[in-house]
């Protein structure tokens, strides 16, 4: 794995599990997301970034059809987390920078989604490619937007980019992505 200098395990380990479950912003990037998922139709979700499985335990409970699963996360807590929680699929701590994600899933996914990961990761451009390459049918990436990062951003939470208007949509196409739908906030 590329060496990353956030500690990502004690972060999921001590400090983000109520945050990401009960915060206000998280709880509405997941009501976003589940109205961007609610007319598709889909029986396998790959969550990366998985974190503590929030999003995907939401999936299970409103979606019976899902009849497989699996997470990765740059934290083998996270995965660990994960994977005790859901209590069904396959969870791997990858870096989605470098590793190939459909090399160890072996199949691909009808639905994949990232909730606030791509504005950790160094080269996005790969980690989007890698993304692709796993997605069968749809995808959902959310992310901050800004204008600046502030200096302590990448110390205190791990981020390396805030994505100006039209960035994000652009790296996503490069790799491949055809973009159906923009929400911005």
């Amino acid at each position: 794995m590329t060496k990353i200098p956030y500690d990502y395990d004690s972060a999921w380990e001590q400090r983000w599990d109520d945050m990401k479950k009960y915060g206000p912003y998280s709880r509405h990037v997941r009501r976003l997301a589940h109205r961007l998922v609610s007319g598709l139709t889909f029986s396998s979700v790959l969550d990366v970034g998985c974190g503590q499985g929030e999003m995907l335990l939401e999936l299970l409970e409103r979606y019976p059809q899902i009849n497989r699963v699996g997470g990765i996360d740059y934290s083998q807590s996270s995965a660990d987390i994960t994977a005790h929680r859901v209590g069904q699929g396959t969870f791997f701590a990858l870096d989605l920078q470098t590793d190939d994600m459909l090399e160890r899933f072996g199949e691909k996914f009808d639905l994949t989604y990232s909730l606030d990961v791509v504005e950790h990761i160094e080269n996005d451009v790969a980690a989007l490619a890698n993304i692709h390459r796993i997605t069968n049918q749809y995808t959902i990436i959310g992310t901050i937007q800004g204008n600046s990062l502030p200096s302590w951003e990448k110390e205190v939470v791990g981020h390396v980019r805030n994505y100006r208007r039209g960035e994000l949509i652009a790296k996503m196409e490069s790799v491949g992505f055809e973009i159906d739908t923009v929400i911005e906030w």
